[in-house]
């Protein structure tokens, strides 16, 4: 048995322009459900999607953001003629789901929460997702020229301001001094080309090991921090948690 739709949720991103499709891979429901509760409610969404199609321009700011996050959790969706998203976190990161929610908020949907049963446990979640927006395209095309997500080969977006949120999505300490990010959706061509963009860019020494993660040095570890802190929210500051606040206080 499928899970139980949530019809109010359904009806908000009907308005918002989404096709039962979309609504489904959104929401995890049947397709088959979501498809015959739109069909009775709101006839073909096709035809009433092609007149709210937005076109609503990314602040250079934000492209920054998103381009993180897209190294990070976010994914984006093409759809039809337009382009679409999603980010999600567990409900204990609900703060910082906020904030990047905060940052797309002209081109993105409030926070929903909602519970997953992974293995007889349930995990609440919260997550937001982005409008149909023609002007997701050009980052669309960046990281699924492949139709898989890849790291793009122009990585000149890869700002302080993105790797801040790239770190706060998939990095941690990872013992004595280093750091660590999360980067097994990524093949070995991808975090080759990576490593040696943030060497010639940035001075930062990574490895690349077996888990597909990758490590900063000590000295790279300070050095990312130093980049990126100002676009550090307090609530994931513990991620640097070999740096004492006395080191803070000091820079």
């Amino acid at each position: 048995m499928g899970k139980r739709l949530d019809h109010e949720k359904i009806n908000e991103l009907v308005k918002s322009g989404y096709s039962y499709k979309e609504i489904s891979e959104l929401l995890d429901y049947n397709s088959n459900s979501v498809y015959g509760y739109c069909w009775k409610q709101f006839g073909k969404l096709e035809d009433r999607n092609k007149s709210r199609r937005q076109s609503i321009e990314l602040t250079n700011d934000q492209k920054e953001f998103l381009f993180g996050t897209l190294l990070g959790d976010g994914n984006l969706q093409k759809t039809n003629n337009s382009f679409m998203g999603r980010t999600n976190h567990s409900i204990k990161q609900y703060d910082y789901c906020k904030f990047k929610q905060d940052i797309f908020q002209n081109i993105s949907y409030p926070i929903k929460t909602t519970t997953k049963i992974l293995n007889g446990k349930e995990y609440e979640q919260c997550y937001f997702c982005f409008k149909p927006n023609t002007e997701l395209k050009e980052l669309y095309e960046m990281f699924y020229s492949s139709g898989k997500k890849k790291i793009p080969k122009n990585l000149d977006l890869l700002t302080p301001r993105a790797m801040a949120l790239w770190f706060m999505d998939d990095g941690t300490a990872s013992g004595g001094c280093s750091i660590s990010i999360a980067t097994c959706s990524f093949d070995i061509d991808d975090l080759i080309r990576l490593k040696h963009f943030l060497k010639n860019k940035y001075n930062l020494n990574i490895t690349i090991q077996k888990d597909f993660k990758i490590y900063f040095s000590a000295d790279s570890a300070r050095i990312f921090l130093k980049l990126t802190e100002r676009y550090i929210i307090p609530e994931m500051m513990y991620k640097f948690k070999f740096v004492s606040a006395a080191d803070l206080k000091l820079r």
